[in-house]
């Protein structure tokens, strides 16, 4: 696992060192700052998402999404300040990471561990290894609506979970914070 954390970040580096494709992300609402994902020419399966100005191309900061797959999801908030992004991260997981996004840099949000929170609603410790995080929309300049789904167990049946988590992103501290505000079940027929 070390090894494939440590080729991860390596390939990651070296991405920004090569030359690589780009392809463009749905625009920032605010108009100053654009992110693209590059892929590596080297190795095609190794993508980061670069934020930078849209003016200059400098730039602001980058994620790299893991080594699994190009795939991501990025939508921004309605001032342009977050950006959520999804990515196939792992071969079972879609994960969901949340970043303020500013002329000045990128920081990541910390979001509070939902899923364990979910698990406990359930009576279980843990999961299974499939699971997909999506955000589904912003409620408001800070307020991010995800999907939350996985597997109980990793059985042939089906022991799943789908839930809705509303998160509010706070200041604390000099750091970003997603708060829960609110987890609810969705139902099957939805």
């Amino acid at each position: 696992m070390l090894i494939r954390i440590l080729s991860t970040i390596i390939f990651c580096s070296l991405l920004s060192l090569a030359s690589a494709d780009e392809e463009a992300i749905p625009p920032c609402p605010n108009k100053q700052i654009e992110a693209v994902m590059q892929t590596s020419s080297i190795e095609s399966s190794v993508a980061n998402i670069v934020f930078r100005l849209k003016s200059s191309h400098k730039e602001i900061g980058s994620f790299c999404l893991g080594g699994y797959s190009k795939y991501a999801l990025l939508i921004w908030s309605p001032d342009g300040q977050y950006a959520a992004l999804q990515t196939h991260f792992t071969r079972h997981t879609m994960e969901l990471f949340v970043f303020r996004v500013g002329t000045d840099g990128i920081q990541q949000v910390k979001i509070q561990d939902y899923q364990q929170n979910i698990y406990g609603r359930l009576g279980v410790l843990h999961g299974g290894r499939g699971s997909v995080d999506k955000p589904l929309k912003w409620l408001g300049a800070d307020r991010l609506l995800i999907s939350a789904r996985g597997a109980l167990d990793d059985s042939e049946e089906d022991s799943g979970y789908h839930y809705e988590v509303e998160i509010h992103i706070i200041p604390d501290g000099s750091d970003l914070v997603g708060w829960l505000e609110k987890i609810k079940p969705v139902k099957s027929d939805e």
